[in-house]
Parts: structure tokens; sequence; C-alpha cells
């Protein structure tokens, strides 16, 4: 077995539930499914914190659904959908559950959700857990990825606790002996303009903790309980992991008793079908360059779970057949409904999956790794949200909290105004954009100076030391108009080959397009960003596009590029990569992936027509994944090369032979002559002189 396939599925213990053990049964032996993800009380189902006979009802399900599975060769494990709890929906705590809540920066308390630093909670959970695995022996428990400070309600605002007993600790820190700080003072501190004060810093500190100290609770009651079970997370978004200050390696070392592994379900987008050019694996890919040691088995979500009505099965096969080529050992899906109506809803998905098997078998029992990942690499800090420096115009308004004190439906949300949603950084607009763009790239949390060109977008220079920034200029770096501004105000003027700067709105100079200077093609600038940034460069930087208005007045530069006197090449985007405005309308055509090409001086194989490319690199062989995620089936396979001679192309096929591909070669472009149907992808490889 090379690629694992998690069922993740619900049986209500009062609907049918022989019936619906049959069913699972027979649909993991036509599915090839090596293991079942069993909810307890899971989305409709979900009574809130399960009481003794809920909690043993699911428990002796449990037990009869192991057997049966085991008969089958499919191993069990459970998926608690509480931890502290995701979204209310109306649930409320029960008396026998007295947990302190959740306050949230609205100064709201959730009915439900706990403060991860109540020890009632803690004590609960440790031994609910515990009893799990002792009862059931499965081989993992998995944590619900509303282990997190975020996303708890939108009565909390962007989510964090600021209940009294996190602001007595705070305060004991920052103020010791002295009086409590208030909620309102602490969040001015958070979300102060300019250089971040230094209570953001122990503010993470003690968010890091809060999620930390009930972790190794419930991870040694589980190991305990059951030596063979293993304890799983379940994961969301690194850009909100770190504006709750996770320590990766501290949850590596506590789920991985040590020894740093661990299972790992990162979150993978969309949950309902859409165009899936606009979807590539980024978060992922992301998550694992955080926590190098986890074994990942990406969320493969159908949500709201009604088989072909939020997601083709070729959709489902081709986000499984990406997670193969990225590396993953398996994945966890989910497609059928959370309250028990078993495999009706998606009679179909069975085959397509079997379909899939063998082509996922053979990619998988290639053990491509990250080591051998080969393309431009994007900079990632889960430390960034220390470091973020926020504008005058996203400080804290205080009458945002008031008026959702007064008016529980003017509740800020994530990114409002005075919410600290305002500090989460967009850091996956690279990996997209040269996903799209069929760029292959990977990801990085350390700013080295590598052979590889390095692209930063956003603050996120500044979560490195000066000297680290500084080594990084000796290379190709490659910015983003607020990574240019950052290192800007960083004082780095000379390296960049800047003399001024100055932000400019679309609505006041009304820029058009963008247009290359070599050889005068245009692309939009009106649809990619709301405002761009004007830039007075040295006399050697190098032009390579200007910005226009509609009558072809030039206005600045689009795209520029500077030799520095350390020896490395600066090549900076006068545009915001943040995803606002129409970027991802505008952004993307053909000449602009020429173009980028061109920037990263034709290092990597770059693929056409919309493809998106993995590159590998194992000895002296190069290893290409091609996804297709358009609608058209192709028939030929279209690569922008990098410099050398190729002896030969092969494809794998799905029982795991090489077969030799056809190849041409013509005005730079390299055609694999294979078919490539829509939703699908294929393996490459070649001997590259």
């Amino acid at each position: 077995m090379s690629f694992r396939t998690i069922l993740r599925y619900c049986i209500d213990p009062h609907f049918h539930p022989e019936a619906r053990l049959d069913e699972l049964v027979s649909f993991c032996r036509e599915a090839k499914v090596e293991e079942v993800m069993l909810f307890i009380g899971a989305e409709e189902l979900s009574t809130g914190f399960p009481g003794e006979m809920e909690l043993a009802a699911y428990l002796q399900l449990a037990v009869r659904a192991r057997d049966r599975l085991a008969q089958a060769g499919v191993a069990l494990s459970l998926n608690p959908w509480f931890t502290l709890y995701c979204v209310p929906r109306g649930r409320q705590r029960r008396r026998e559950h007295p947990f302190r809540a959740m306050v949230g920066e609205t100064g709201a308390a959730s009915p439900i959700v706990a403060c991860p630093l109540c020890g009632a909670w803690q004590g609960y959970l440790a031994d609910t857990f515990a009893r799990i695995a002792q009862e059931v022996q499965p081989v993992a428990i998995w944590l619900e990825d509303d282990w997190r400070l975020h996303n708890h309600g939108s009565d909390l605002g962007w989510g964090g606790c600021f209940c009294e007993e996190h602001l007595q600790r705070f305060s004991h820190v920052v103020r010791p002996g002295g009086p409590t700080v208030t909620r309102n003072a602490l969040l001015d501190a958070i979300l102060q303009p300019g250089p971040p004060h230094p209570w953001r810093r122990h503010w993470l500190q003690l968010s890091r903790e809060s999620l930390l100290q009930p972790l190794r609770h419930v991870a040694q009651a589980v190991r305990d309980a059951s030596p063979e079970t293993e304890v799983a997370l379940m994961s969301s978004l690194p850009d909100q992991h770190a504006l709750e200050g996770r320590d990766w390696e501290a949850f590596a070392v506590t789920l991985g008793n040590g020894s740093g592994r661990f299972l790992l379900r990162p979150h993978l987008r969309p949950y309902t079908e859409e165009w899936m050019v606009r979807v590539p694996p980024s978060i992922p890919r992301q998550t694992l360059a955080c926590a190098p040691q986890a074994e990942a088995y990406p969320e493969l979500e159908n949500s709201p779970r009604c088989g072909i009505f939020s997601k083709s099965g070729a959709a489902t096969v081709f986000q499984m057949l990406e997670a193969a080529a990225c590396g993953m050992p398996g994945i966890t899906l989910n497609s059928f409904d959370m309250m028990g109506n078993g495999t009706a809803l998606d009679p179909r998905l069975g085959a397509h999956l079997r379909e899939a098997k063998p082509v996922l078998e053979s990619i998988g029992g290639l053990r491509l790794r990250r080591e051998e990942e080969r393309g431009v690499s994007i900079l990632f800090s889960p430390r960034i949200t220390e470091f973020l420096q926020l504008t005058a115009e996203e400080a804290p308004r205080e009458s945002a909290f008031a008026a959702a004190m007064q008016d529980p439906s003017r509740q800020p949300e994530s990114g409002a105004f005075g919410s600290i949603g305002q500090l989460a950084h967009p850091s996956l607009v690279w990996g997209d954009t040269c996903s799209i763009l069929g760029i292959p790239h990977r990801y990085s949390v350390r700013a080295e100076n590598t052979r590889a060109p390095l692209l930063v977008n956003g603050q996120m220079l500044r979560a490195f030391p000066p000297e680290e920034v500084e080594a990084l200029f000796s290379g190709t770096l490659i910015l983003d108009a607020v990574a240019l501004e950052s290192l800007y105000q960083l004082g780095y003027q000379h390296e960049l080959g800047l003399c001024q700067i100055s932000w400019q709105m679309q609505s006041a100079t009304a820029f058009s397009y963008e247009e290359e200077l070599a050889t005068g093609r245009r692309m939009s600038a009106q649809r990619c960003a709301s405002r761009m940034l004007k830039c007075t460069l040295d006399a050697e930087a190098e032009v390579i596009t200007q910005v226009c208005r509609a009558d072809g007045e030039a206005l600045w530069a689009g795209c520029y590029r500077y030799s520095n006197s350390r020896g490395g090449t600066v090549i900076a985007l006068t545009y915001p990569l943040d995803g606002t405005a129409q970027y991802f309308m505008g952004f993307f055509n053909r000449f602009r992936q020429r173009l980028f090409r061109e920037l990263f001086a034709g290092r990597f194989f770059v693929s056409l027509d919309g493809l998106r490319c993995y590159q590998y690199k194992r000895g002296e062989t190069t290893l290409l994944a091609i996804a297709n995620p358009t609608a058209d089936a192709l028939q030929t396979v279209s690569l922008l090369p990098p410099p050398g001679d190729w002896e030969e192309w092969e494809v794998l096929t799905p029982d795991g032979r090489w077969q030799a591909v056809r190849f041409e070669m013509k005005e730079g472009t390299l055609s694999l002559v294979h078919p490539l149907p829509a939703l699908r992808l294929a393996l490459f490889r070649a001997e590259v002189g």
C-alpha cells in the first residue's frame, strides 16, 4: 500500500446502524479504502460535549465497526467532533459540563466553546479521550480542527480567548503585582499601528501555551490508555495559526511522543467544487514546510456533503492525484453526510475511487519527498504575526467594539477594523500564482540564499533577523509591492535600486494596463489591484514593464530588475500580491507566464495551457508531475524547458511501469505527445543533460 485512503464516515447509533455498517464495509471493498475515520457526534448530530449515555452508544458502535472492518482488512480511527468545540449553531453547555467559556475579542462569551486553560475542560477531555482509546483501541484518534483559537462563532470576532483567567495570566507577565490589563487595553496594544507593541509577543506566547498545555494532557492520557493509538491533529491555515502563536515543533514533539513524527490532516481547498485552476494544494504544502516531520493526509472535503451536488467524482480524484504528486502518503476523504444516511448520497463515488487506485498507488510508490522538490522558493514564517506592522487605517477603532457590545448583529468579522484578524498575513498568493502559471515551486520557512529564486510577498521579511535578510541580497530575490515597501522601510533602499516610493490609488490615477517594453505585449493592471507602488528608480535599474493609462501615457514601472552591489538580483512587482481587487481575474495570461519564466532565468520547467507543474530531482533524473485542472482534454503537454539536452522522455503507467513518450521541440516549446484528460495528472521523467 503506497497511497492510503482514509474515509471519514458518520453512523448514528440510533438510526439503522447495522444497515449503515453493511454499506460501509461494502463501499470500502469497492473503493479500496484502507481506513475508516468514524465520527462521534459530528455536525448535524452534535449535541455539544456528549453526555455519558450518548458517548457510550457511540463507543459500542465503534467497537462493532472495528470488528466488522477488520474482517475486510480495513483499520478504524475515530474523530470526536469536539475538543474546544467548533461553532455553536445554537448548542449550549450542559450542567454536567461547567466549563469556563471562551471570551472573544468582542467581549462576548461563547455559549459552548471552552476556554483552553479551563482545568475542568482539560480534565474532561483527557478522561474522555482516554476512555475512547481504551474501549475501542483505534489506530488513531483525530483531534478536530477546532483545536485552535479562531473560528468559534462570529459573536467572538476573530477568536482568541480574553476571559478573566487569560487576562490575569497575561497581566502577571506584563504587570507583576499591578492591576489586571483590560481586554480593550490589550487589543489596543496588540493592534497598535507601526512597530508592534511588546505586549503582542507576550500575548502570542500565552495563546501558544493555551493550546499546548491541554494537548500535553490529552496526548499523555491516550498513550497511557492505549499505547498503540496515535493522537493525530487536524489543522487549517498556517496564516491563522501564526495569529495564535502556534509552535509547530512543540506540537510535533508532543504528538510524536518525542520522536517528532506525527499524523496531520492539513486543510485542502475547496470544500465545494469550483474552477480547479483557482484552488491548487497550496495550504497542505505550506503546512508541511512548517511541520516537515508530519505524515500528512490532507482533508479532501465534500461540503455540505451532498455527493455529486457538491463535488464530482472527477474533481475528488483529481485532488487525490495532486496530493500524491505532492508527496502525500494518502488522503482523508469526506463525501457522505453527517446525519447517518450512508453511501446512498453518492452511489458513483466508489467506482471513481476504484478506478483511480492503481494510478494513485503507482505515483505513491515513487515515494516523492520534499527534499527532492525543485523550483522557486516561497518564503513563510509561522511567526509573522509577531512582527507584522499595521497602518493607521488598520488600527483598532473603539467604536467597532462599542457597537458590538450594544448590538450583537454588528460584531466585527475577521478582517474588520478593530479585529485581531487584521494580523492574518496573506501568505498564499505567491504559491497560488506559481501554481496557476505552471511554475514549479516549494515552500520554505528559512530565509536562505539558495540557487533558486526566493519569492516574498507582504511583510514576511520583517520576521527574520537582519543578517539573514541581508544575506538574501546576494541571490535572486523576487518581491511584491508590499515586500518592496517593507525592505525600503527597513533601510535597504540601495540594495533595491530605489530612490523614493509612494502608493497610488487606481481611483485617483486611472492606471489601466501594463506593457512589456521588450515586446509591446499588454496585460491588464486595473483588474489586478486597487493600488500600486510608484517607484523612483536608480539609473541602473532595468524597467521591464511600465504601467499606463488608457490613452497610453506611461505612469511608472510595473516590474523592474536591479543588480545590486552584493552581486545579487532584485526583481520587484509594483503590485501588492494580497489577492484583493480582481487579482486572479486580471493577472494571469500567457504573456505573464512567459515573462515570469524569463525572470526566473529559465532554470525550471514551466507548463503551459493552464497546467500545473511539480518538479523533482532524483539523481540525474528529473521527474515532472503535470496536472490538468482545466475542463479541456489535451493531446499534447506543452512545456517551456530550461537549457539542456534530453535523451528520452517516459511516462508512468497505472501499473507502475515507465513507457516511452514521443516529444518535439519547436520555437523553444517542448511538446510531450501524450493525452492528458481534464482533471487528470501524468508523471513524466527524463535524463536532463
